[in-house]
């Protein structure tokens, strides 16, 4: 009896994760970047890397310096005391918004690395017609 009530919870503890996954990846996604929602969210020395992003919003380097802030955010808000107000929410949303930052950055270089393969094989294209 103990062992199919453990493999029952083991099961719902899966489909939680799992849904928290699926959950994260549509969030992912859909992610617009927000000047307040950053500002809100993230640590005083993280603001410059926030700044450096709004302003060039499809630069992949400033969208990797985010990434590392917002990373670097979200360790130092583990490392807060546990009796904090607010701790475990703040640790949550870093972790979402590193995760989306991340997946925008994956969608940024990608995007350079399809316009340089495009244009390398133009180049290729224009030099064979010569």
């Amino acid at each position: 009896m103990g062992e199919h009530f453990r493999n029952i919870l083991e099961e719902a503890a899966k489909a939680g994760r799992s849904s928290r996954r699926a959950a994260l990846r549509r969030r992912a996604d859909g992610y617009i970047r927000d000047a307040r929602h950053l500002y809100n969210w993230t640590l005083p020395a993280s603001r410059p890397a926030v700044v450096a992003a709004l302003r060039s919003p499809h630069d992949p380097a400033a969208t990797r310096a985010l990434c590392r802030a917002l990373y670097r955010d979200w360790r130092c808000a583990r490392a807060l005391p546990g009796y904090l107000v607010g701790r475990r929410m703040r640790i949550a949303e870093l972790r979402c918004l590193f995760a989306c930052e991340c997946r925008l950055y994956r969608r940024q270089t990608a995007s350079i690395d399809a316009q340089h393969g495009i244009s390398s094989y133009l180049r290729h294209l224009a030099s064979a017609a010569e």
